[in-house]
């Protein structure tokens, strides 16, 4: 009877996960993951510097610029917050 249980729960697992992932595939799932990202990245640097103009008007500019790209930092790696850094320092000249 266990032995009976085991083999259905697996062949029950295996169905759903193998019509999961076909209508991923068929939804166009990693074609729209991937827009996602991409239009994502492009909205993070002016989201960022609303946030630090709005935070930066009660708290200072400095501190708030210093906290967020330690958070991003601590989130993504150095190379990469320095970049998103000098970005937002070229939109600020802008």
């Amino acid at each position: 009877m266990y032995k009976k249980f085991t083999t259905h729960f697996f062949k029950s697992a295996y169905c759903v996960l193998k019509n999961t992932f076909i209508a991923f595939i068929d939804d166009r799932g990693l074609k729209l993951s991937a827009s996602l990202a991409y239009y994502t990245l492009f909205s993070l640097a002016p989201l960022l510097l609303l946030v630090i103009s709005l935070a930066g008007f009660f708290f200072g500019r400095d501190a708030i610029q210093g906290q967020i790209f330690s958070e991003i930092n601590g989130l993504i790696g150095n190379t990469a917050a320095a970049q998103i850094q000098e970005i937002i320092k070229n939109m600020e000249l802008s």
